[in-house]
């Protein structure tokens, strides 16, 4: 998932992040394990193909997300708490508020049950601009200040 114009400022301390799917479809399997990374880039481009989105940097901070309870098609899913990945890709050198920002959710480690219930799957961008992921971070900026929120939405 990559959010565009991400206005966070160097230098903020992320005080919470999560992200929020429109469940596609009904599915109940109780065994779902996955994983989210963020990429390692401080203003990551589009996705052309498959091998430019398995071929990114992933950051070293990584968020289990398992026994997802089951998903009814059209409600909305919070991830875990993912504040050390959106932590780590703006604490990088050449992160600019602006700047692009991708999040990878998946299960590439292969340790779910081998059935279609035991996948989530949220809606896409391309499926639905209104229904697409939403990223929404909370921050305390680097110099004296208040909190702020900002969601964003996958462009």
């Amino acid at each position: 998932m990559r959010f565009t114009n991400v206005t966070i400022p160097k230098g903020a301390t992320i005080t919470t992040a999560y992200l929020t799917f429109r469940a596609r479809d009904n599915r109940t399997g109780t065994v779902v394990r996955s994983k989210i990374y963020g990429e390692d880039a401080d203003n990551p481009s589009s996705f052309s193909h498959y091998a430019d989105y398995d071929g990114r940097p992933r950051t070293s901070a990584s968020v289990t997300w398992d026994s997802i309870p089951g998903w009814s098609g059209g409600n909305d899913y919070n991830s875990p708490e993912i504040k050390i990945i959106i932590q780590e890709i703006i604490d990088r050198e050449g992160w600019e508020s602006g700047n692009a920002l991708v999040t990878f959710w998946d299960d590439h480690d292969d340790r779910s049950d081998h059935n279609d219930n035991a996948t989530r799957r949220g809606q896409s961008y391309d499926g639905s601009a209104s229904n697409a992921p939403k990223l929404h971070i909370e921050y305390t900026p680097p110099a004296a200040g208040g909190a702020r929120s900002h969601g964003y939405i996958m462009g």
